[in-house]
C-alpha cells in the first residue's frame, strides 16, 4: 500500500485544484452579472475555505477510500483488477512464446522456456486472485439500499461540508 502521508498530500492537492476551479467558476458567474442584472440573481460573495478545511476534506476522502477498499465490494473489485492484470501478463507471455517458436524454435528455445515459466507463475497468481475474489464474496452481504448500486456507507467527501 502507498505511503498514507503521500496519499493524504495527493488528496490535499486535488482538493486545492477543485477549490481553484470553484473559485474560477464563481468569478465567471459573477462577471456574467456585472452591469444591468437583477440584484437577487448574482452570486453571493465567495468564501474560500481555510487550509484546515481543505485538509479535513482530504482526510475525509482518504478515510472514505480506505473504508471502501476494506469493504467486501472494494476487496472484490481489487481482486478482479489483480486477475485482469495477471491475465494481461499471461497473454503477453503467450505472445512472446508463440513469436519465439515461430521465429526459430531451436534457436529461441530458452525464450520459450521463460515464457512457459512465466505462464506457470501467472497461473498461480491468477488462482490466488480468484480465491481473494471468492473470499470477498464470503463476507457478510450488505443490506440492499433503496438506491441499488449506490455508494456504501457515507456520502462522497465533496457533499460533506
Amino acid at each position: 500500500m502507498a505511503d498514507p502521508d503521500m496519499q493524504l498530500e495527493t488528496l490535499v492537492a486535488a482538493e486545492r485544484r477543485r477549490e481553484a476551479v470553484r473559485v474560477e467558476l464563481h468569478a465567471q458567474e459573477a462577471a456574467r452579472h456585472r452591469g444591468v442584472a437583477w440584484a437577487a440573481c448574482s452570486p453571493g460573495p465567495m468564501r474560500a475555505p481555510s487550509e484546515a478545511a481543505i485538509r479535513a476534506r482530504a482526510a475525509d476522502a482518504l478515510e472514505f477510500r480506505r473504508a471502501w477498499a476494506a469493504s467486501p465490494r472494494g476487496l472484490f473489485s481489487k481482486a478482479l483488477t489483480d486477475c485482469e492484470t495477471a491475465l494481461e501478463q499471461a497473454l503477453a507471455a503467450c505472445d512472446r512464446g508463440r513469436a519465439a517458436a515461430a521465429r526459430d524454435f531451436a534457436a529461441e528455445f530458452q525464450t520459450c522456456v521463460e515464457a512457459a515459466a512465466d505462464l506457470e507463475n501467472l497461473a498461480r497468481q491468477l488462482a490466488t486472485c480468484a480465491l481473494a475474489a471468492r473470499g470477498a464474496l464470503n463476507a457478510p452481504r450488505p443490506a440492499r439500499s433503496a438506491t441499488a448500486g449506490a455508494a456504501t456507507t457515507a456520502p462522497p467527501p465533496a457533499a460533506r461540508e
